[in-house]
């Protein structure tokens, strides 16, 4: 039996697959929203670009965290940071099927740098912004559909935490 050498690829086979990959390249890079800087100045951590259309749509994408972690010492917490985090992202989320209530308790909520946004969105309407503070407590009372924490930044550092059963409580990215 004679062995025979494999064939190579038909150059015209190889141009498609190329196509594709620079295309799907191209789609990866451009799909990813670029830093936006700080145009406001230290003091003022105001959305400048962002818009609360963003915000409520939750579609803008992001870069630069946020960075989620268990607390070392305790274990019953869940901390949120981001230094430079740029775009929209969502916490945690709830789909209420009946009416119900949401609760939210933060702590340690700190802003340190950029614009930066946390919002609780209800259905298509933001319902609450949470001001950074050592501790935040929101609760919104006999509603029901689709409600998320939702944050948005334009090259923002940030922190917060929340307890490790308060986070089990509601649905989020793992």
């Amino acid at each position: 039996m004679k062995n025979k050498a494999a064939k190579p690829m038909p150059g015209w086979m190889v141009i498609p697959v190329v196509i594709f990959c620079a295309i799907a390249a191209v789609w990866i890079f451009l799909s990813a929203p670029e830093h936006i800087e700080d145009e406001n100045g230290p003091d003022n951590y105001a959305l400048h670009t962002i818009t609360d259309g963003d915000i409520i749509k939750g579609e803008y994408g992001s870069v630069g965290g946020p960075e989620i972690s268990k607390s070392i010492l305790t274990g019953d917490t869940v901390e949120f940071s981001a230094e430079k985090f740029t775009g929209v992202a969502d916490i945690l989320w709830d789909n209420l099927l009946g009416r119900s209530d949401f609760t939210l308790s933060l702590a340690n909520f700190q802003v340190t740098g950029g614009n930066f946004k946390m919002a609780v969105v209800h259905e298509d309407e933001i319902v609450a912004v949470l001001t950074p503070d050592l501790f935040v407590d929101y609760r919104l009372d006999n509603i029901s559909g689709h409600v998320v924490l939702r944050i948005a930044g334009e090259s923002a550092s940030f922190s917060f935490a929340m307890s490790q059963s308060e986070y089990d409580r509601h649905s989020h990215a793992e």
